[in-house]
């Protein structure tokens, strides 16, 4: 078969998105032929391509045009007018309404020239990506049968009256185009049927990873790789986007009432407006705080790390960070918000706490600080609990069967 992988990414790194879409073309077990599309995103073209560079069944494609979305982003870059943002972005609005059908029938017709036989659209969340609605309406029209949409994350509310009609058209067309809808976790799944209008039962496939540790290094390749030398220092430690609503404010917080001696990493790169707001925390809190920025290998960062925090506030469906945390047999502190406390057994891989409470998570970090042992015992169980629900051959079995 040929089949087509779909993603959309805006941002200055690939998403976990691209982590799950490597690890289904690198283990993918059926002989058949796979082309990964993907926009032409100027921020992420050269990282998508080196990241499938090894892998000789997949081939790496790019769309030759601009989305509407990516221009939306330089208008807001480029214009510091926010009466003449709203102009351009209303005559963007028309635009796309133009722009959309053309370039669903040039994707349609497409399809049909590379004889693709089944899709899987990659969305981010809901609606997501424009392009990954788009394919999924070209693969309707394309008449392919094999036509499935995964949305990776919790949708964004509807927030005003007027949008409600086009939400339900929208999802309505999506939803009678494709096959199938798929998500990561339970709690996606409860999000999504509250919040959009699809009329298909939704199926959950829980996300994946390879299980095996492949390198154990003993320093990050980093201009200050200096500070993740083997000490007797306790090193707690977030990976992931800098976004506010990853809640890795709520961590310094925490850190800033925690009494033993201890050091933060912090492993990722993002809103520089909010990576200011980080360095002003970190500067109040007693502990040392490293900024590692994006880190293109994390499996050079977790082997240093005593425990993984993830404090997320919003839109965090699943918690790639858990499972990658657990491969490295490391403790997780992570919030009650949505799809987490589905991968994270709570007393006995981490300890889930209430989101966007500083003391509740003050404590859970002592606890664990001044526990060794408990260290240890959750991050071996942590280790079982991936090799058993979270492995990346467990995940492409279940996306090779929508198939056969």
């Amino acid at each position: 078969m040929r089949l087509l992988f779909v993603a959309q990414e805006v941002g200055e790194t690939p998403s976990g998105v691209f982590t799950i879409l490597k690890e289904l073309c690198k283990n993918w077990t059926a002989k058949d032929q796979i082309f990964l599309l993907a926009n032409k995103s100027y921020r992420t073209e050269e990282e998508i391509k080196r990241k499938f560079t090894d892998i000789q069944k997949c081939k790496v494609l790019l769309l030759p045009y601009r989305i509407p979305f990516e221009v939306s982003l330089e208008i807001n870059r480029l214009f510091k007018s926010i009466y003449l943002k709203y102009f351009l972005k209303i005559l963007l609005w028309f635009m796309r309404l133009v722009y959309a059908p053309i370039v669903i029938i040039i994707l349609a017709i497409w399809l049909k020239s590379k004889r693709i036989d089944g899709i899987l659209s990659h969305n981010g969340g809901w609606p997501g990506g424009e392009l990954n609605r788009w394919i999924i309406i070209a693969g309707r029209l394309a008449r392919i049968k094999n036509n499935y949409l995964i949305i990776h994350n919790i949708p964004a509310l509807r927030k005003r009256w007027y949008q409600v009609p086009w939400s339900f058209v929208r999802d309505r067309i999506v939803s009678l185009s494709c096959k199938k809808i798929i998500t990561v976790s339970k709690s996606c799944k409860l999000s999504l049927e509250t919040n959009s209008h699809f009329n298909k039962d939704l199926v959950v496939i829980y996300n994946g990873i390879e299980t095996k540790v492949t390198s154990s290094p003993s320093k990050i390749l980093h201009e200050n790789s200096a500070l993740l030398q083997k000490n007797n220092t306790l090193k707690i430690g977030f990976v992931g986007e800098l976004s506010k609503r990853k809640g890795i404010h709520i961590l310094l917080k925490a850190m800033a009432l925690v009494n033993r001696k201890c050091e933060v990493i912090i492993a990722g790169s993002g809103d520089e407006e909010y990576k200011k707001e980080l360095l002003a925390l970190s500067k109040k809190c007693k502990h040392k705080v490293y900024f590692l920025d994006y880190v293109k290998n994390v499996s050079l960062v977790y082997p240093h790390l005593d425990i993984v925090v993830l404090p997320s506030l919003n839109f965090e469906s699943f918690g790639m960070t858990i499972i990658e945390a657990m491969k490295y047999k490391k403790p997780v502190i992570c919030s009650d918000f949505g799809g987490m406390k589905e991968v994270l057994e709570h007393n006995i891989t981490g300890l889930v706490v209430l989101a966007n409470n500083v003391f509740l998570l003050k404590k859970a970090i002592e606890l664990l600080i001044n526990n060794e042992e408990m260290r240890i015992g959750m991050g071996l169980a942590g280790r079982q609990r991936l090799e058993s629900n979270f492995n990346s051959t467990r995940m492409v079995e279940h996306y090779e069967e929508l198939f056969f």
